[in-house]
């Protein structure tokens, strides 16, 4: 019989998308009743601020990343050591049935009830394998849907002290090509997020 396989697909890590969020302050007024000065690179538009944010950087640093992502290694680690140890006794009944096949041990009728038997744990592990990666990759969405819209609503907060037009997204292989350094606010975010996740935590 096949050797059950056991290992679990490893958790990726998470590629949040930022990408081009908020178009707020276009058209919108500062306090002072002028729209806020900045400079388009795309556009060369003078009256239209625009930043960007290394999520890459971004998850790196969140702390909620971190407590999230070792909560589902964490589980995925729980789910192949359950499975690697019923894969070692499969394994052995396999090896048992075996051998009194080969010592003559066993009536036919005998080898038929227990070739089923190990026909049908076998088929157990394999589904159970299926509903653990399963569970494992809900999960994971679930962790980036979070991770989304942690990022999205403390932007809309952000922004309403900032007043950019565009907040795009830099990633390695991403859409964002080139831009100015001055225009990065990513540790301002990270600083900013961590703080409100640290409070946040702190009153539960």
């Amino acid at each position: 019989m096949k050797k059950w396989p056991v290992i679990i697909n490893g958790i990726l890590v998470v590629a949040v998308i930022v990408l081009y969020i908020l178009f707020f302050a276009s058209g919108k007024k500062h306090g002072n009743g002028i729209m806020a000065q900045g400079y388009d690179s795309l556009s060369g538009n003078a009256s239209v601020r625009i930043a960007y944010i290394n999520t890459d950087t971004l998850l790196n640093n969140y702390d909620r990343f971190f407590e999230l992502r070792k909560q589902i290694t964490d589980k995925q680690q729980r789910y192949e050591n359950e499975l690697s140890t019923k894969q070692v006794q499969l394994q052995k009944k396999i090896s048992d049935y075996q051998s009194k096949v080969q010592k003559g041990l066993l009536l036919r009728s005998e080898m038929q009830e227990i070739e089923q038997q190990l026909n049908a744990e076998g088929q157990n592990f394999q589904q159970l394998q299926m509903e653990y990666n399963q569970q494992l990759n809900e999960e994971m969405q679930v962790m980036n849907r979070k991770l989304y819209e942690d990022i999205v609503e403390f932007l809309k907060e952000y922004n309403k002290d900032h007043q950019y037009a565009y907040i795009l997204s830099d990633s390695y292989g991403g859409g964002l090509l080139y831009a100015d350094k001055s225009l990065d606010i990513t540790w301002d975010v990270i600083r900013k997020m961590n703080e409100k996740y640290k409070a946040e935590k702190a009153k539960n």
